[in-house]
């Protein structure tokens, strides 16, 4: 098994992270903008495009930091700093259009930072240099890109935005033009 706690051992995942970020980041600008008026309009298709760009950029961060040469101190207090900072601002984007969504509308925006607790627990785990360390890490990606899909996935095919195919035909008349 790989030692949980030597950052270099898992330079294999971290670039394998920092991949899958990049090109998830990607797709998800192309499905953003193929349904940009639709999530300008609906608070739901909005916050949940927001969270999923912050849970995108922090996968991306996070992958990226492990890769640099550094301690295993410094890489914890960056992977619990980057939580911090993204959970705080996934909570006040969903604050702001909290009045405007249905309940039941929280659940996929709400799985998003409640699967980044593993990822404090990593923190923590490697500052003590105890514990699962490193894997919970990979818990969270996993789950995390998991998560990722399903919102992305109710971005772009919302039903209650009407078809992405429409906007797919206009955006390509006004290119013929």
């Amino acid at each position: 098994m790989t030692d949980p706690f030597n950052i270099q051992a898992w330079q294999g995942a971290f670039s394998g992270a920092v991949a899958a970020s990049a090109a998830l980041l990607g797709l998800f600008f192309v499905g953003f903008s193929v349904r940009l008026r639709e999530i300008e309009r609906n608070p739901l298709l909005g916050a949940r495009a927001a969270v999923n760009l912050q849970a995108l950029a922090l996968g991306l961060s996070s992958a990226v930091c492990g890769l640099v040469p550094q301690s295993l101190v410094w890489f914890a207090w960056e992977i619990l700093g980057l939580l911090v900072v993204y959970n705080g601002v996934g909570l006040l984007t969903v604050w702001k259009v909290r009045l405007r969504l249905r309940r039941r509308d929280w659940f996929g925006i709400a799985l998003i930072p409640i699967s980044s607790i593993p990822g404090l627990a990593c923190g923590i785990s490697l500052l003590l240099k105890s514990g699962p360390g490193l894997y919970l890490l990979a818990v969270v990606f996993v789950f995390g890109f998991l998560n990722l899909s399903y919102n992305a996935w109710g971005i772009v095919w919302s039903s209650e935005a009407g078809a992405p195919h429409a906007d797919v035909r206009e955006v390509l008349q006004r290119h013929r033009r």
